[in-house]
């Protein structure tokens, strides 16, 4: 089986971001395992493909797969045996990249055979160590460089969001999207500095302008519920947790809070079945049957929730408040 050639402009597509220069294939294969859920059948595709890919793109996917199912320590140990060998420098500096993101710095020491690696590096550490300025000034000496030029510009647009330099964050974010509008991390990037800056109706426009996107990306459905509750825009939302709860797996926080939205729209059977599906040691879901209780005169729902909430967590002022209506006969008549 031939192998691969990978012919690449600037490394930048093993984090998934758009290259012009590398094979279809090895950005779908990056991509997938980084934004796709179904990751069995993107490793038997993998193993299929084992010999074509060569040692070192084979080990890299292999660390992305660790990676997203946060198997912290196979990638640990793949990075490890990777350094005890003739190592190809761009592939471990990408894992070593992506370990710091997690939170994982156990390479502090490391210095590159190439400069702007060590430079790129470097100016990470300062993020972390939440030197911005140190940072951001490290990064403006490779703005004309080709190699890990989108890596760059991310890192410097992350900067200006902690430097408060929006006007320019806004500026390069939205070129850096233009460019890379398929990609669920641009998305998140874009819609979180309108966020920060308050913008929240344009944050819901890029939600829901990449819906199909989004849909099976939990962090970003969550954002998207958050900014859609926020604006009071939920049509969108609605119509995606309605129609496709077979499709999309849920979350409970996520389900609890369109309980709570389906009951302050006065929607209470909608309500319910929300409240039923989640754990009520992990949300008030019984403080919420208590009040459905009290709303339709059902004595025996609204003093059995009190009674199931007070042995979960105790009792709290409002669950007090609400203890007291029980012995008022004429509320229930």
């Amino acid at each position: 089986m031939k192998k691969i050639e990978i012919a690449v402009e600037n490394f930048d597509f093993l984090f998934g971001f758009e290259t012009k220069k590398c094979k279809k294939f090895i950005k779908k294969l990056i991509f997938n395992i980084l934004f796709c859920n179904n990751l069995e059948n993107i490793k038997i595709e993998i193993l299929k493909n084992k010999e074509k890919l060569g040692f070192d793109l084979y080990n890299f996917l292999k660390f992305l797969i660790y990676f997203k199912e946060k198997d912290i320590s196979s990638a640990i140990n793949l990075v490890d045996q990777y350094f005890t060998s003739e190592y190809n420098e761009d592939y471990y500096f990408s894992m070593i990249i992506y370990l710091y993101f997690l939170g994982i710095r156990l390479y502090d020491e490391i210095i590159f055979r190439d400069e702007i690696k060590n430079t790129i590096f470097l100016s990470i550490k300062y993020y972390f160590e939440g030197l911005y300025k140190e940072s951001y000034e490290k990064l403006l000496i490779l703005k004309n460089k080709e190699k890990y030029a989108t890596l760059v510009e991310v890192l410097i647009f992350l900067n200006m969001i902690k430097l408060k330099f929006f006007n320019e964050a806004e500026k390069k974010i939205k070129i850096l999207y233009k460019s890379n509008r398929k990609n669920p991390y641009f998305i998140f990037l874009i819609s979180e500095l309108f966020v920060k800056i308050g913008e929240y109706y344009k944050a819901y426009k890029i939600y829901k302008s990449n819906i199909y996107l989004i849909i099976n990306n939990e962090k970003l459905r969550k954002n998207f519920l958050f900014i859609s509750r926020k604006i009071n825009k939920m049509d969108k939302y609605t119509y995606l947790f309605l129609n496709y709860n077979n499709i999309i797996k849920f979350t409970e926080e996520e389900i609890f809070e369109m309980g709570l939205f389906f009951h302050e729209k006065g929607d209470l059977k909608l309500a319910c079945d929300c409240y039923k599906k989640v754990n009520p040691k992990k949300f008030p879901v019984n403080k919420m049957f208590a009040i459905v209780g009290l709303q339709t005169n059902n004595f025996k729902l609204f003093s059995e929730s009190i009674e199931n909430e007070k042995n979960i967590r105790g009792e709290d002022f409002e669950l007090v408040k609400m203890n007291k209506l029980l012995s008022y006969s004429d509320i229930w008549s």
